[in-house]
């Protein structure tokens, strides 16, 4: 969550969207995989660098007391386009 909280900062526009969810429950636990996307435009003053991805999230969660808890959450991209520091750019304290 640290990572997001640095990288997607007021200076960079971004865009993120799931679909087709695929979810397994197997007693106490669940599985859920989607297809996911997401933009990021970095403002021209920063280069104005654009970096987009495509690919599937995979989530594992543990019913508890009360809802589920995710314990596992991955991301694994298929294909991505455009400038990678559009993707890193953090901005300086």
């Amino acid at each position: 969550m640290g990572g997001w909280r640095t990288g997607l900062h007021a200076r960079k526009q971004s865009f993120h969207t799931v679909s087709n969810f695929a979810v397994t429950v197997d007693g106490a636990e669940a599985h859920v995989t989607t297809k996911g996307y997401s933009y990021n435009l970095l403002d021209a003053e920063l280069g104005g660098g654009m970096f987009e991805v495509w690919g599937v999230y995979r989530l594992r969660l543990v019913r508890q007391a009360v809802g589920w808890k995710v314990t596992a959450f991955a991301f694994d991209a298929w294909h991505t386009r455009g400038d990678e520091a559009a993707r890193t750019h953090r901005l300086e304290a």
